[in-house]
């Protein structure tokens, strides 16, 4: 086979994988927006638990005005943004991905004609679109309700701010599906991973700042916080649009972030192959 028969083939390899890339996602897309009453009871739940939040911290911040990290109206904006940031995720891809290991519906998916971790990130893609959809109108609608907290918003806003944010957004959201699925490989060595499960959920609560500002913590836990991923999933985008990050040192800290991706990357796709070479399909 010559070089130019070689290069189309690798070609239209390539045509063939974007194009399933793309029926898939489109699949994963409409199965998410099926269950529009589903999806609306979680956005509600999310909105009643981060009001709690919101206004614990809100009291917080008047009851002490000689602070200088946050105004009242600043946490008010940090948790409307933290909602956001944490909402969009792929919450139950390590659950989706556990259980096609240990019910065997991994077997089916190896077989298909595009790789099957491309399937889980573009599942966890759609779900993700999904919810922005749904939530930024009601993100939208809060700033446009309350002035004051539209004007903190937009004090902070420049090209430069929306740049490094959609740098930041892109990790965090590339952190948080790795580091699910790596949860989910578990289940290659185990019978269930709710326990894993858990335990990450506490680890992400700690650490990502999605119920309290992350950058209250003390300096040595912030340092530490930093080199994990779920700082990346939550905290970094947000200190990062509301302008908390100094422009000057935020590509040193993203360079941090992408580092942590690209171990959380190298970890998941050991745990990948080293899971396929002993997997044994149980179940139905």
């Amino acid at each position: 086979m010559n070089t130019k028969t070689q290069a189309i083939k690798k070609e239209n390899n390539l045509k063939i994988l974007i194009h399933a890339s793309g029926v898939y996602f489109g699949q994963c897309l409409q199965t998410v927006l099926l269950y529009r009453s589903a999806l609306a009871i979680f956005i509600i739940s999310e909105a009643f638990a981060y009001a709690g939040f919101i206004t614990f911290w809100y009291k917080a911040a008047q009851s002490n005005p000689d602070q200088k990290l946050y105004t009242p109206m600043g946490l008010v904006l940090y948790f409307a943004l933290a909602m956001f940031h944490h909402s969009i995720q792929h919450h139950a891809a390590s659950r989706d991905l556990g259980s096609d290991i240990r019910l065997g519906k991994l077997s089916y998916a190896i077989i298909r004609p595009y790789p099957y971790m491309l399937q889980a990130v573009l599942r966890s893609v759609a779900c993700t679109l999904a919810y922005i959809i749904l939530l930024s109108p009601l993100l939208i609608g809060a700033l446009i309700l309350l002035p004051s907290l539209q004007l903190e918003f937009i004090s902070h806003l420049s090209s430069t701010s929306l740049t490094h944010y959609l740098a930041a957004l892109a990790l965090g959201l590339a952190c948080g599906w790795l580091v699910r699925l790596v949860v989910g490989m578990l289940a290659f060595d185990m019978a269930q991973i709710w326990g894993p499960d858990t335990f990450f959920i506490a680890l992400y609560y700690a650490a990502s700042g999605a119920v309290f500002p992350i950058d209250l913590l003390p300096s040595w836990a912030l340092t530490i916080v930093k080199w994990t991923p779920m700082y990346y999933m939550v905290g970094f985008p947000v200190l990062t649009i509301t302008d908390r990050i100094p422009q000057e040192i935020f590509w040193s800290e993203c360079t941090r972030g992408f580092l942590v991706l690209a171990g959380v990357f190298i970890l998941m796709m050991t745990m990948w192959r080293r899971g396929i070479k002993r997997f044994e399909a149980i179940g139905i």
